[in-house]
């Protein structure tokens, strides 16, 4: 017959065995009941972090990664909005299918031309005009296809720099710059209207 079970029996087997873990316990391996809830004995690949440690370990790798620090030197092409390279793209391919893609590194290009169509197109632009009238394409990507080009060609050594001889122009930017802040402060008492695009009839 199966012996009747009896509450004392299962108190004192469960306090044998209390007794037993305490004097298999380690000092330095806490047991389960006081253990950190985060802790794991899992490989540290496989551990649980608490969230505030997991920011400064994150903090810590990003400090001493060697790639973030070679980063740091190196052209922050980031920076490159997307919207104006698409429109710098779209120049760029109505002058491929016009002349060829990147023909100038082959034939070469004179600085003054450039700096004509992008005149052009600046010109075009502050009279309010957003598109070239013969393709489409915007003329600020217009602007900054002609500038790639200069520089990407002397890069090259395919650009003729047929530009002006030299002249200082900063100490002239100076002096404007003081006859305008001396014109401001005479006309200080003026308060005139100043027109914008947002005018245009």
């Amino acid at each position: 017959m199966r012996p009747r079970w009896s509450l004392s029996e299962e108190i004192r087997k469960a306090r044998e065995l209390a007794a037993l873990r305490q004097s298999l316990r380690s000092p330095s391996v806490p047991s389960t009941e006081d253990a950190d809830p985060y802790a794991s004995s899992a490989p540290p690949t496989l551990r649980s972090v608490r969230p505030e440690d997991q920011v400064r370990e994150a903090r810590a790798c990003k400090a001493s990664n060697p790639k973030d620090a070679a980063a740091s030197t190196r052209i922050p092409l980031w920076l490159l909005s997307p919207i104006a390279k698409a429109h710098w793209a779209l120049a760029q391919f109505a002058g491929m299918v016009k002349y060829g893609a990147w023909n100038w590194r082959w034939a070469g290009v004179r600085s003054s031309v450039y700096l004509s169509a992008m005149q052009r197109h600046m010109d075009a632009y502050l009279s309010g005009e957003e598109y070239d009238p013969i393709d489409g394409t915007h003329h600020l990507g217009n602007i900054m296809a002609c500038a790639s080009i200069l520089l990407d060609a002397r890069a090259a050594g395919k650009l003729t720099d047929d530009r002006p001889p030299s002249v200082g122009i900063r100490s002239t930017y100076s002096a404007l710059e003081a006859l305008a802040a001396k014109l401001r402060d005479q006309y200080a008492d003026k308060n005139p209207r100043h027109f914008t695009i947002e005018d245009t009839e």
